[in-house]
């Protein structure tokens, strides 16, 4: 991960009833503008390197950090080393309306209480998302990933 410069801070909304929410995909986003080349390479992942089909999931909502714009450029790295010629089921998906709790475990769960996740102060982390785009993301990504493995798999 790349450590959050202290002057950095989530933005936080104040509701009508006084509770307090923070979405820290802004602020994620900017640490990563911020951050030494040297942090940005300690936290990379060398998805090139994997010597398997990759799938990347990534949610237009997600307000924890900016998924989809992060799996671009993951995809980007498998793109320039000719990992999806070797690799053709390598993919990725951005799921429209979908916030951070996307999962292909989540299926079946309702995913009202996926929207914030509560902070030891009282205040509460947005998470992005309607419990119907995440139920749906969750749905297909779960497809997405069975479809993988189970082709993957036969290739064995």
């Amino acid at each position: 991960f790349v450590p959050w410069a202290g002057e950095v801070t989530p933005l936080v909304r104040t509701s009508d009833d006084g509770g307090v929410s923070e979405s820290t995909r802004e602020t994620a986003g900017e640490v990563l503008r911020r951050a030494p080349p040297a942090a940005i390479e300690a936290a990379t992942i060398r998805v090139e390197d994997i010597q398997a089909p990759v799938l990347f999931l990534g949610s237009e909502d997600d307000r924890v950090w900016p998924s989809c714009t992060l799996s671009d450029v993951s995809w980007a790295r498998l793109v320039d080393a000719g990992h999806p010629q070797r690799f053709p089921l390598d993919a990725r998906v951005c799921f429209p309306g979908a916030g951070h709790v996307v999962s292909p475990g989540y299926v079946g769960l309702p995913m009202g209480s996926s929207l914030l996740s509560a902070l030891d102060d009282g205040g509460v982390v947005e998470l992005g998302g309607s419990p119907k785009a995440n139920a749906a993301a969750s749905k297909a990504s779960w497809i997405r990933a069975s479809e993988l493995f189970e082709a993957t798999l036969k290739r064995q």
